[in-house]
């Protein structure tokens, strides 16, 4: 059956699939549920497919839209490996890219300004910051060792010479929040925000994304993330839309 599916998106017709697939499990005694497994396994791979050069373009979109609609799928079963997050994910994106923001559906734990639309936001985000540490080089502490009658040796008297490091240090865990025109953090011990005409610069990692902003005062600030792909590409095009 997962060939029969496949051959379906050569010409996009799913109008009478189901049915089909239906027909060919009765007289193979298997159930709906079969046949729903069969289906949600196809959509996996053409979702995929279709994003493998990281856009989804218009064209796919429809097709993989009028699977869904024809098929009867639930969001539940379309999304049992992620596939339909990844659908949405880039159907937005691709909005995005071209000038559309659609508004996020679902809470948003942000006060927004006028006339701003929330994107998207990430749940469970670890947010770091690039903080400055001295250290001493060459340097010892301990005790004082008498050699001598009147002499002592101290073990440890200086510190050495100054070293600043600077290293990602933890700070909080919460919700990451982008907008039309700002970015938010919503944490367990701090909150703020960072309008988008501030940020200078996006890095993405393998565990996150780092952002900088033009203020010599303002850390950089480090978050991680699960889908960095994502959210390294909505960022930067979101930032970009808003200093055009």
């Amino acid at each position: 059956m997962l060939d029969f599916v496949e051959k379906s998106f050569e010409n996009g017709n799913f109008q009478s699939l189901r049915g089909q697939l239906l027909e060919i499990a009765r007289n193979h005694f298997r159930t709906e549920n079969d046949v729903e497994d069969v289906l949600a396994t196809v959509w996996e791979r053409m979702v995929d497919h279709f994003l493998n050069d990281g856009n989804l373009d218009e064209s796919e979109e429809r097709i993989l839209a009028s699977f869904i609609w024809e098929t009867g799928l639930s969001e539940e079963k379309l999304n049992r490996k992620g596939a339909y997050e990844k659908f949405k994910k880039g159907r937005l994106l691709r909005k995005v890219v071209h000038g559309e923001i659609e508004q996020f559906e679902g809470p948003v734990p942000v006060i927004l300004g006028k006339s701003e639309v929330p994107v998207w936001v990430f749940r469970s985000v670890e947010n770091y910051e690039m903080r400055k540490r001295k250290e001493y080089a060459g340097g010892y502490s301990g005790l004082s060792i008498r050699i001598a009658r009147g002499v002592y040796y101290r073990v440890g008297g200086f510190k050495g010479t100054p070293v600043e490091k600077t290293e990602l240090t933890h700070v909080d865990k919460g919700t990451l929040v982008l907008t039309s025109k700002n970015l938010y953090f919503v944490g367990q011990t701090r909150s703020y925000k960072i309008p988008y005409e501030k940020i200078i610069s996006v890095i993405p990692y393998k565990e996150g994304i780092m952002v900088y902003q033009d203020a010599k005062t303002k850390k950089p600030q480090f978050f991680e993330l699960d889908d960095v792909w994502f959210s390294y590409n909505l960022l930067v095009n979101l930032i970009s839309q808003a200093k055009t």
